[in-house]
């Protein structure tokens, strides 16, 4: 790995993700995203947010943040089509903020 930590995140139902700022990745309402964040990382501290955002109806989301494979962060709220999370508002309605950092 040439000294890098390697950081994923398994995501279900939340809409985005940003590393520094910068949209990596969007994952749809009731689709499983696996990104891999480490690409997006520079040499030093790094700010990475996930954002649950709601267009319609009832909201819900997971996720899972690793480094190296080791669970870091885990979260859930609600099944999606089964039980929700919460009501019905819209917009980004929860988010995950967290530094990371890359030698």
């Amino acid at each position: 790995m040439n000294g890098l930590f390697r950081y994923s995140i398994s995501m279900k139902s939340c809409r985005s993700v940003f590393v520094n700022d910068k949209k990596v990745n969007q994952c749809d309402v009731a689709q499983t995203c696996d990104v891999d964040i480490t690409p997006h990382l520079t040499p030093g501290e790094n700010n990475v947010r996930i954002d649950v955002s709601n267009v319609l109806f009832w909201w819900m989301y997971g996720y899972n943040v690793q480094k190296n494979g080791n669970t870091l962060y885990k979260s859930k709220c609600g099944v999606v089509w089964f039980s929700p999370c919460a009501g019905s508002e819209t917009g980004v309605v929860h988010s995950f903020e967290f530094d990371v950092e890359q030698p």
